[in-house]
């Protein structure tokens, strides 16, 4: 679409869709600047005194700074940010509101912790990793359903790791799966405990 400046009166090349939202009026910037000259504040432009800027940014206006910018923190808050970040405490201990304890869209009866907690501990031992390649040895690192040889394969419990700590180790109680004939058991994902 071609129009002429309104200002300097060349013609010039623009979208339908600007002269829709009203903005295909000008050829160049300096035409608009031009047709805004005495619509811009006389304040535009002038450089501010020192005195001025400490004004400003006394009165909480820190031009394009965060909120806290140089925010003071106490001694306590410094050091509960340094247990927070080693892992010490958890970042949310204290908090009371609508979202605490069973409240919570992801409270499961306030038992999951103790149990993720240790098996996760275990899961890093090297009991667990021997248990693990004596399994996988075993089957010649097989899935014993369908025979995926190597790949994808992992060690399953036979009977739950939760239910029956004493066997949690017996090499008897494991078996080689690959991945997705895993998923198609019956204790994956705690299957049997949400069935019941």
């Amino acid at each position: 679409m071609i129009l002429k400046c309104r200002i300097c009166g060349t013609k010039f090349k623009t979208y339908p869709s600007r002269v829709k939202i009203n903005k295909g009026k000008y050829c160049s910037k300096l035409c608009v600047f031009k047709a805004l000259k005495g619509k811009i504040s006389p304040k535009r432009g002038i450089k501010l005194s020192k005195e001025q800027k400490s004004k400003l940014n006394l009165e909480g206006l820190r031009l394009g700074w965060g909120w806290n910018k140089g925010k003071k923190l106490t001694p306590t808050h410094i050091e509960k940010h340094r247990l927070a970040m080693l892992g010490k405490i958890p970042w949310n201990k204290g908090l009371k509101g609508f979202l605490g304890g069973d409240k919570h869209w992801n409270w499961q009866n306030g038992i999951s912790k103790l149990h993720k907690s240790e098996r996760q501990y275990w899961m890093g031992t090297f009991e667990y990793r021997f248990w693990r390649h004596k399994v996988f040895e075993r089957d010649n690192f097989t899935c014993i359903f369908c025979g995926q040889i190597r790949g994808n394969i992992e060690a399953d419990h036979i009977k739950s790791w939760r239910d029956y700590p004493k066997l949690r180790f017996k090499i008897s109680n494991g078996r080689t799966l690959c991945n997705k004939c895993h998923i198609k058991t019956e204790s994956y994902g705690n299957k049997k405990s949400k069935n019941t």
